[in-house]
């Protein structure tokens, strides 16, 4: 998703999430020199709104780099190699069908507790 900021850059939202996940995101980003930024996740569509959700935004044109970066510090924290993919979650939340991480205890997107 992109949009323009108010500086009048275009912008590519590259992670959505709480304000604690989104903190972490930057910092990955900032170790890898990526220039980025928080914002409200309302900009992202209204189905963000009242979720107190954040999204991280980087130049429109870093876009496929910082995804990139997060997705291979994602995998290092979740000690997923490339090409295996059976460590990736089949499961889906019964909610609002988000793919799940294996033994979470709850639902990223919308917040449904598992027992």
């Amino acid at each position: 998703m992109n949009y323009t900021g108010e500086d009048g850059i275009e912008h590519a939202a590259v992670f959505i999430g709480g304000l604690e996940e989104c903190k972490y995101v930057m910092d990955v980003l900032g170790a890898a020199e990526v220039p980025n930024q928080l914002d409200v996740a309302e900009r992202a569509g209204e189905q963000f709104a009242s979720r107190g959700y954040y999204l991280v935004s980087v130049a429109a044109d870093a876009a496929t780099h910082a995804r990139d970066v997060i997705e291979k510090q994602l995998r290092e924290d979740l000690q997923i190699h490339p090409g295996d993919e059976s460590q990736i979650a089949e499961e889906r939340c019964p909610a609002c069908g988000t793919l799940l991480v294996p033994g979470c205890a709850s639902c990223q997107e919308c917040g449904l507790m598992f027992e």
